[in-house]
């Protein structure tokens, strides 16, 4: 087999493969630099999320410092004392109270401050409750949430207090909206210099919602959550709707605020926190941050910068290939027509381009293509010439003793006067002939089975009719197929020379053919004596040996002439390397040999 030369990697490649050599320390240059760039802006980020946080905790101090001021502006108010120190036990006129209250006390101070108004006060002396937001409201219902809320305790005098976040009962009517139905509800004790007494408690009932208004602002620039919490870690108020429904921080919140030593280190690599708590209040604001956000973030942007190098190293490609193909293309098509002539194709032919001097190397290439062609083409005819001639030697070697054995069966017949048999004989004698001299080299496979029908006929008349022929072909294949002449009746003289025992034992002979794809494929087997291994070794090393073998000669005296050997070597010369011819045999049981023949002439060499 012909070595292939070494695939060459050529001018193109080579310039690409320096460029990208030369990126390559610019690429890990471009990494480093974005990975200190990265240091510094996740710093620059959490300056930026603390200062959210605090700008956030800003606005919440802001939006409670207007609470504290209405209740320092009512506190020791005489019109709302006056109000609120009778026992009503007229509803209508408690109601009336009530809109007094809010029409001119709370109208006219709204006038100089729009700060949020009182929802609830409450006379611990009568225990009355004034439901400034929602007179409609069971007031039995209110009275009793603040007794559980224990907004009367001693503890909560004179300052603020703030209870978590709560549903709704200061408002009789629902709006099926987590942040219009939770309260945030402050709790205020009011002294009384009359009295010298804490008689009244100022409650602002704030919903969720109004407090999410607040930051929402940031809450939609933020990649994570916020979360407002009292002193004692409570729930206010989340952009967080889940968190909300669930009345409770996100175990993963409330851990860190714990400060769980064990979850710290897992918290921490998968979350970053900010925090900020209120001097004013008390309330902390939490921004919660998770890693793999600011990461993204910080992976787009050097995937951008990534894109435009690889564009423009695209580029720089696309415009060194056009660079390349414009003056190397005519000389690579020079190549990989010769690659092509090495690997056998000798129509290779390129089609003259380029400058003078490349266009005249390329008209060279095809004269020389064309000349190699014409020399080949006289070898080959000359190799026809002679298969051809060594085939007429073959085809002559049909040894003439067989026509000689054939005469005196008849002569031994004709002895027995008045059997018709005799004529018959020698009409298959004549048939035998005719069909062995007629036709071209290969004949449709229904003349080469004439030819052995009729041969065998002419040897059950010479072994009493100990010879039985059984014919699987369908008919079909008849016509359609062929073969080389003089392939079937040879096998079957072997089978009959060396196969029949000496015993009157019936010899059978099995002709099958079928098709495989493009190739005819004929077995011929019999039921004779066999070969042993030794045997069968010896026959296929003689079968396989380009040089004839010496026939036995007292064989020869009794066959044709034309062996095993000469079908195989006429069908290596005319059918070519895809036909075969093989000997298959086990002693005691018989001998069967396959041919596989192509139905298709071999390729030109």
């Amino acid at each position: 087999m012909k070595q292939r030369l070494p695939k060459e990697r050529g001018l193109l490649w080579q310039m690409i493969a320096t460029m990208i050599a030369t990126l390559i320390p610019l690429g890990i240059v471009i990494s480093l630099l974005f990975a200190q760039a990265g240091d510094a802006m996740q710093k620059s980020w959490d300056s930026n999320q603390q200062n959210n946080a605090r700008i956030v905790s800003g606005k919440l101090d802001d939006y409670i410092q207007g609470i504290y001021s209405t209740s320092d502006a009512f506190a020791t108010d005489p019109r709302l004392l006056e109000k609120v120190d009778v026992v009503y036990t007229v509803h209508s006129q408690k109601l009336r109270a009530i809109q007094y209250i809010k029409n001119n006390l709370f109208a006219s101070y709204n006038l100089l401050q729009d700060n949020p108004q009182i929802s609830i006060i409450y006379n611990t002396d009568t225990e009355q409750v004034f439901n400034l937001l929602d007179p409609n409201q069971n007031t039995g219902l209110v009275y009793m949430e603040l007794q559980k809320l224990k907004v009367d305790a001693a503890e909560k005098l004179g300052k603020f207090y703030w209870y978590p976040l709560q549903e709704n009962f200061v408002q009789s009517e629902t709006y099926n909206d987590v942040r219009r139905d939770n309260i945030v509800l402050g709790s205020r004790r009011i002294f009384k210099p009359n009295s010298m007494k804490y008689e009244y408690v100022h409650l602002f009932s704030i919903q969720e919602g109004k407090i999410y208004e607040l930051y929402e602002d940031v809450a939609q620039e933020s990649l994570g959550e916020i979360y407002i919490v009292d002193a004692q870690n409570q729930l206010l108020s989340s952009s967080e709707e889940q968190a909300l429904q669930n009345v409770a921080l996100p175990e993963y919140v409330q851990d860190w605020l714990n400060g769980e030593p064990e979850q710290a280190e897992l918290l921490t690599s998968a979350y970053r926190f900010y925090s900020y708590t209120s001097d004013l209040n008390g309330w902390t604001t939490i921004l919660v941050e998770p890693q793999s956000a600011i990461q993204t973030q910080m992976q787009e942007l050097y995937a951008q910068v990534l894109w435009v190098i690889i564009v423009a190293v695209v580029i720089a490609v696309g415009s060194i290939a056009r660079l390349y193909y414009r003056f190397t293309s005519p000389l690579s098509k020079v190549a990989k027509a010769m690659q092509r002539v090495d690997n056998g194709d000798l129509q290779a032919y390129v089609t003259p381009s380029g400058g003078q001097q490349v266009y005249t190397m390329m008209e060279t290439y095809n004269t020389m293509l064309e000349s190699l062609n014409r020399n080949l083409d006289e070898r080959l005819k000359l190799e026809q010439k002679k298969k051809e001639l060594e085939m007429q030697v073959l085809m002559t070697q049909i040894n003439p003793h067989f026509l000689y054995n054939t005469l005196e069966t008849i002569v031994w017949r004709a002895g027995e006067a008045g059997r018709t048999d005799i004529s018959r004989l020698a009409a298959s004698l004549g048939k035998l002939y005719r069909l062995s001299i007629s036709g071209g080299t290969t004949v449709p496979l229904r003349q080469e089975l004439s030819h052995l029908q009729a041969y065998l006929r002419i040897q059950n008349s010479r072994y009493k009719d100990r010879i039985e022929y059984r014919q699987q072909v369908p008919p079909e294949f008849m016509d359609t197929t062929s073969l080389l002449k003089l392939s079937l009746q040879p096998i079957a003289e072997n089978s009959i020379l060396h196969g029949m025992s000496e015993e009157k034992q019936t010899l059978i002979l099995r002709v099958k053919a079928i098709k495989r794809g493009s190739d005819l494929i004929v077995w011929v087997t019999d039921t004779g004596i066999g070969m042993s291994r030794e045997q069968l070794a010896q026959l296929r090393s003689k079968l396989a040996n380009p040089e004839q073998p010496i026939p036995d000669a007292a064989v020869q005296r009794r066959s044709t002439g034309v062996g095993l050997w000469n079908i195989a070597e006429r069908m290596k010369l005319y059918l070519g390397e895809r036909a075969s011819f093989m000997v298959y045999s086990k002693q005691g049981w018989g001998t069967s040999v396959k041919m596989v023949i192509p139905q298709t002439p071999p390729k030109e060499p």
